[in-house]
Formats: C-alpha cells, sequence, structure tokens
C-alpha cells in the first residue's frame, strides 16, 4: 500500500495557503525597493523603475552653520522630493566626555521615482549666510521598466534598483515543491 502524506482536501487547502501567502507577500515585496546614495555617489546615475525611493544621505556639519538644500529639484513629472527633506541626524556621542562641536552629522534627501525618463537632482552644501554653495552633490536618476534595467555587473557607473521580486519567485517556487510532494488524486 502506497504511504500517503496528505489526505482528503488538504491538497487544495495547502495550494490556498501558498496563493493566499503570495498575495500577502506581494505588496511588501514590492514596496520595499529602494536606493541608498552616499557622498561616494557624486556625479552618478542610479536605475530605477517607476515607484523607487532613492535616499541620499551625506555628512553635514550642523554645529557649524553648513548644511545641504535642494539647488536642483528634478523634473516633478519623473522624481519628486519626499517630506523630511534635509532631516539632519547628529553623530552619536562619543563613549566619554561631551559631545564633540564640529562632527559631522548626516542629513538625508529622499526622492520618489513616479515615471519613466531621466533627472537631475543637484544638492548644495550652503555656508552659513551665504547663498553660494561651497560644494555640491549631483546624481542622475533614470526611470527604466524593469525589463530595460542592465545587468549592474556591466555598469559599474551605475546603481541599480528593482523591486525584490525575487521574493516572489522564491514563493512560487516553494509553493511548486510542496505540490510535488503532495500526491495526485490519481494515486490515492
Amino acid at each position: 500500500m502506497p504511504m500517503r502524506f496528505v489526505t482528503g482536501g488538504r491538497r487544495s487547502a495547502v495550494i490556498l495557503a501558498g496563493a493566499l501567502l503570495t498575495l500577502v507577500m506581494l505588496p511588501a515585496a514590492a514596496g520595499a525597493a529602494g536606493v541608498a546614495v552616499s557622498d561616494a555617489d557624486n556625479g552618478k546615475t542610479v536605475l530605477v523603475v517607476p515607484n523607487t525611493t532613492v535616499t541620499i544621505t551625506l555628512e553635514s556639519n550642523a554645529s557649524t552653520g553648513y548644511s545641504w538644500e535642494v539647488v536642483t529639484a528634478p523634473d516633478p513629472a519623473i522624481a519628486g522630493l519626499l517630506p523630511g527633506a534635509g532631516k539632519y541626524t547628529a553623530p552619536a556621542p562619543p563613549a566619554s566626555g561631551p559631545p564633540v562641536t564640529g562632527a559631522p552629522g548626516k542629513q538625508t534627501f529622499a526622492f520618489r521615482s513616479h515615471a519613466l525618463g531621466t533627472t537631475k537632482i543637484v544638492l548644495g552644501y550652503i555656508p552659513p549666510a551665504a547663498t553660494t554653495p561651497a560644494n555640491t552633490f549631483t546624481l542622475d536618476i533614470r526611470v527604466l521598466n524593469a525589463a530595460d534595467l542592465p545587468n549592474t555587473a556591466t555598469s559599474p557607473q551605475s546603481r541599480t534598483a528593482m523591486p525584490p521580486y525575487g521574493l516572489l519567485v522564491g514563493l512560487v517556487a516553494a509553493i511548486a515543491a510542496m505540490m510535488r510532494l503532495l500526491p495526485r488524486r490519481s494515486d490515492r
């Protein structure tokens, strides 16, 4: 007599549970995409799909009066600045002793891609009581369809972000593997 792994309507229940898990995980996977950019990415291009968050974090000395500001905003049809732009995060205090005046913290700007196209962002590091930046940070954002994203290994001057659909593929593969373990009605 062949051994049964599942009896009755459990096969259907496993299929339904896997489908529900996939539906629950898909929005989380699609919304988790983002690109983190730092000082080292000045002058580079990031390649993203629509609805990707690009977060720029730059070293800043707010205690000296300097701060980063948006000098050239992106084309609003392609990417938009998210609320909280320019948020400053103070440096962690030393293990012992008072905080060090002039120690660099971080300033963060986040942008969300909307539509296909290319746009430029320029941030300026503005000294106190000045209007001209002492330094600038430039980033091009190129928004492409997922199928048009190149392999990042062959594109070292750009950084790529695509929603982690690999998670969805993994879930589907896991469900398929479970299905192979379950006997078919003709096997009973």
